[in-house]
């Protein structure tokens, strides 16, 4: 990652939250900043699809995604997986949202019939800067800090933020937020 792109996703956290009028430590709805960005959120149920493929994505094999990002002119649109719970489809939107922030470019693209660009496969770099950024956006560090300093369980986390225990899990091992804790109370 590029130095002091932590930092800085956790600035953008902060702007995030001005932009929608949020304390720098509230939960941030990902279906409102993508209004606000002017970030398109698509139903999975209005892409023209077969419904031999509507049943394979949501239902024979719903893992096999978990969002995507199209692209037609200049506006971005989003699609997430609704298989998957709520606290996973904001993490996936924002990871989207992030790369198009980021100004990501997609190791693929593929046009559909329709003449959308549907966006895939970025590099390994590019999927740990949007990883990152979302982490940040949905689960402010210095919340994270505060929520462990006041006895909050991983759950009670992602269920305050609105996102799943395995990004509250990742974002507490990334952050370093419990070695924190427990180095400090260690020194008392």
């Amino acid at each position: 990652m590029r130095y002091g792109f932590k930092a800085a996703a956790e600035r953008q956290s902060e702007n995030a939250r001005k932009m929608l009028s949020l304390g720098r430590l509230d939960p941030i709805d990902p279906w409102l900043y993508c209004k606000a960005l002017g970030i398109v959120v698509l139903s999975f149920d209005e892409l023209p699809l077969a419904e031999h493929h509507r049943d394979r994505l949501l239902s024979v094999d719903p893992e096999s995604w978990s969002g995507l990002t199209l692209k037609e002119g200049e506006r971005h649109f989003v699609v997430v997986n609704p298989a998957h719970s709520l606290g996973r489809q904001a993490n996936t939107l924002v990871h989207e949202v992030s790369h198009v922030q980021l100004g990501h470019v997609a190791g693929r693209v593929d046009i559909s019939d329709s003449g959308l660009m549907l966006l895939s496969d970025y590099p390994d770099d590019q999927e740990q800067e949007a990883d990152w950024l979302a982490g940040a956006i949905l689960i402010p560090r210095d919340a994270l800090l505060l929520h462990r300093r006041q006895g909050w369980s991983e759950t009670q986390i992602a269920e305050h933020f609105g996102t799943s225990v395995p990004l509250t899990q990742w974002r507490l091992r990334m952050t370093g937020v419990d070695t924190q804790l427990r180095r400090s109370s260690r020194s008392r």
